[in-house]
């Protein structure tokens, strides 16, 4: 099963610069349930195995949201939520590995809204009812029953009673672990309900994506919570009436999301998610499936039940754990051994020597691999040892194959993006050359592109380099006056 990316997407430079092979490394799972699941979905359901392992990477994701966090740098902790997109032709059989991948999350999550139903709604609805009763009373200027004592309510006590009575409604909505296609509006209010952890996974997100593309805004990007909630940062949710509760102080979201191959290249193609800093968030990919015929033996053509089952049983107990059964808002935060730290600091720095040169016109995205490395290795950590998880520390071997795996995420990335950034360097190159031409000599001092026309030292300088034979930078010596050198950018004759 080859290769994410169509043959002209994997581009030398990508592949250059990470000096990587196009092989997903799937070895670098480790050997774990949740491997072997990857392998068999591949296997059986005629997808490229870096669908099935990313898949199921988000659903250890989403089993361990909130729960767990491991130390890493500046003295900061990181927490395991992924955001990832795949790109894919209608017909590649999507709904139903994503359905089989998420199986044991969707489960649980039927089992607890179930509970609820039969065991906390009657015991809220009985409690509004009773405090409804209360206010009505308080309105006609009755006097409170027994239960309150004789006093007459005052407007203090009426509003405790409102206040309450508010709390219950926000509560009378049943538990939910995953939301699919809806507006940030309603994973606002999500989160807001559900002690601020949620997970969005959408087979096929058409509307997702229209959503955050604005469909319901005129066109004005709408990404505040995912970008929000991706860092942790608070969220407010005045805006969505009474039943939204107070900010959302640490908000934990993992997103999965695939979509036909249209939408998706309007999604990263757009400058706003790139400029905002949503996309380079997200871990994406494209993916393509050759038709392949289907044994008329029947002979292996399903999952093996023990993978299935292996890969139930691991999910559950590290949903169990680290989200259903968390009863405080911090999670459990693991040490980072000293190897795994220099491992991923080595990576980061690389990356920064990329953010530098070649790869400046998206360094925003590059900026976060080191971040994404780190939530890579523990998702690793946590399929690994499963609900013993945070009775270990981060190891060298989880943060080298976090490394691996990243590498091959950052090249898909610089691939997917590769139409997008040679459109803008056009675009920029043209508006340079429209300075140069009315100027004299067709050139212009660096300082005055920078001052007064809104370019960087630094984007002038790749310009430079990648228009050979079109423009030239050269520095002028004083003039008689005397003074200092300057730099110019010229056009060749």
């Amino acid at each position: 099963m080859s290769a994410v990316l169509n043959e002209e997407l994997l581009s030398v430079e990508g592949q250059g610069i990470l000096d990587l092979d196009a092989a997903f490394p799937i070895n670098a799972l480790g050997q774990t349930p949740i491997t072997w699941m990857a392998l068999e979905l591949s296997r059986v359901e005629n997808v490229p195995v870096e669908f099935a392992a990313l898949l199921c990477l988000s659903a250890v994701s989403a089993g361990c949201l909130g729960g767990i966090a491991v130390k890493s740098i500046r003295g900061k902790v990181t927490t395991p939520h992924l955001y990832s997109i795949v790109g894919a032709r209608s017909g590649v059989g999507k709904s139903e590995v994503v359905k089989q991948a998420f199986a044991p999350i969707y489960n649980l999550e039927k089992s607890m809204i179930s509970n609820w139903r039969a065991n906390v709604q009657p015991g809220l609805q009985a409690q509004g009812e009773l405090l409804e009763a209360k206010v009505k009373k308080v309105a006609k200027g009755a006097d409170i029953d027994s239960e309150l004592g004789s006093e007459h309510m005052g407007v203090k006590d009426l509003a405790a009673v409102k206040r309450q009575l508010d709390e219950v409604h926000r509560s009378l909505q049943s538990p939910r672990m995953i939301y699919e296609d809806c507006t940030q509006e309603a994973l606002a209010l999500g989160l807001s309900q559900n002690a601020g952890k949620v997970s969005m996974v959408s087979s096929d997100a058409r509307k997702a994506i229209k959503n955050l593309m604005g469909s319901y805004k005129s066109g004005e990007t709408d990404e505040d919570v995912l970008l929000k909630a991706f860092s942790g940062d608070q969220i407010s949710v005045d805006r969505i009436g009474r039943d939204a509760g107070p900010p959302i102080t640490n908000p934990q979201m993992s997103v999965f999301l695939t979509v036909q191959l249209d939408l998706f290249n309007q999604f990263v193609g757009h400058s706003s998610f790139l400029e905002s800093g949503l996309l380079p968030r997200f871990l994406m990919t494209k993916i393509s499936v050759e038709p392949q015929y289907i044994s008329t033996t029947g002979v292996d053509d399903e999952i093996y039940p023990s993978v299935i089952e292996g890969y139930r049983m691991r999910l559950e107990d590290i949903a169990r754990v680290f989200r259903i059964g968390v009863t405080t808002t911090k999670p459990d935060i693991i040490d980072t051994q000293p190897g795994a730290r220099e491992a991923i600091v080595q990576f980061t720095n690389e990356c920064v020597t990329l953010q530098r040169g070649e790869l400046r016109d998206i360094g925003s995205c590059v900026a976060r691999w080191g971040e994404l490395t780190w939530r890579l290795a523990l998702v690793l950590h946590v399929a690994h040892y499963g609900k013993d998880s945070a009775r270990m520390p981060l190891q060298h071997c989880f943060a080298v194959n976090a490394v691996r795996l990243m590498k091959w995420f950052a090249a898909q990335q610089v691939c997917v993006l590769s139409a997008g950034r040679q459109q803008r360097k056009v675009a920029r190159q043209t508006a340079l050359i429209r300075h140069l031409i009315p100027a004299e000599g067709n050139s212009m001092s660096v300082r005055d592109l920078v001052k007064n026309n809104g370019f960087t030292k630094e984007e002038l300088e790749q310009l430079v380099a990648d228009s050979p034979g079109m423009l030239v930078m050269d520095e002028v010596p004083p003039g008689p006056q005397g003074g200092r050198p300057s730099t110019v950018i010229r056009m060749v004759e």
